[in-house]
């Protein structure tokens, strides 16, 4: 991918057969003849960009903390990966002129706990890194890009109905993506206080405004890490609501088998079964097997002891909508 945007950069935006191939050492004295591509690699110059980009703001070990905040820092495009087991920790670096792979583990491929990429290979990557020459970072490749007007929200191509927008570079096929589809125009009363529709407002009286609305189990993990989300204003009293309230369940997940283990002492255990809802303080009634559980506001979450075998799991909501989901007991 470096050779990609290297070459690209160098040669007049032209590809070479040979950016895809082995590795060849310092001591190696072949000659490398450039080919040029017929057609484009898989990986385009552009897209290689990005992804390096990407891969720049990964959080760095504790060692590297505040690596950003000094203009000599080296920029590091890396990742780390860690085989199941423990068996292998990997961390791999790329700047515009080394690659440094870094692998911690036993030779004889027996695990330790603990041993992960981010912990044990990436602070030696690092130490490598600060010990060769610094470089400069990769050239953008302009000519295969573009700046589109994106949501700051989504990150999706931006809508009219998006607020709240940000200009960005992205490869030209980012501008045939489709427009955000959370951003929505939704109509307040007076007051911009409480949801309205014609039914019980004149349009004249009516304030528009710009809402991010997620669906619900998307709301739900992203309102965790984002407090100044808005929840949806209910409708007023007066007013006759032709919109679906929506809930989803976040567990447990289509087709999934539970576990339920012993506790300490031989007792069974519970399984933790949780859902989500568009009106933040709606109340949904669950059963299981067409059994009444329990019902639940705000918080919608509850413990459940299902015997072994196939169980259906209905929730339904105080405004009559129904949602069903199978699920086994292992």
């Amino acid at each position: 991918m470096a050779r990609i945007i290297k070459h690209y950069n160098t040669n007049d935006g032209a590809y070479f057969a040979d950016d895809f191939d082995k590795a060849i050492y310092l001591r190696d004295k072949k000659k490398i003849n450039k080919r040029e591509c017929d057609s484009p690699p898989v990986i385009s110059a552009a897209a290689s960009w990005l992804t390096f980009n990407a891969l720049l703001q990964v959080k760095r070990p504790e060692q590297e903390t505040g690596w950003d905040s000094f203009l000599s820092a080296n920029k590091i495009a890396w990742k780390t990966g860690t085989s199941y087991g423990f068996r292998d920790a990997w961390a791999v670096g790329v700047n515009s002129k080394y690659v440094v792979g870094v692998w911690a583990g036993n030779a004889d491929g027996e695990g330790r706990p603990g041993l992960l990429g981010v912990k044990s290979a990436a602070p030696l990557m690092f130490d490598v890194f600060s010990n060769l020459s610094q470089e400069e970072w990769f050239i953008q490749p302009v000519d295969e890009m573009e700046q589109i007007a994106v949501c700051k929200h989504s990150g999706y191509r931006a809508s009219k109905n998006c607020s709240s927008k940000d200009t960005l570079w992205v490869m030209r096929e980012g501008d045939k993506t489709r427009a955000c589809p959370f951003c929505k125009i939704i109509h307040l009363d007076k007051n911009e206080e409480l949801r309205v529709n014609s039914i019980c407002e004149d349009v004249q009286n009516m304030r528009h405004e710009s809402y991010f609305i997620l669906p619900p189990v998307m709301e739900w993990y992203y309102k965790k890490v984002n407090p100044y989300y808005k929840n949806l204003p209910p409708y007023r009293e007066d007013c006759t609501s032709n919109d679906a309230a929506a809930m989803d369940i976040i567990y447990p997940e289509k087709n999934t088998s539970v576990f339920i283990p012993k506790e300490m002492g031989g007792v069974r255990g519970k399984a933790i079964f949780e859902a989500a809802h568009s009106i933040e303080n709606a109340t949904i009634h669950w059963h299981i097997d067409d059994v009444y559980i329990t019902s639940t506001r705000t918080k919608h979450q509850i413990e459940i002891q299902s015997e072994k075998g196939q169980h259906t799991l209905t929730l339904i909501d105080e405004f009559g909508n129904t949602l069903s989901r199978k699920f086994e007991v292992k």
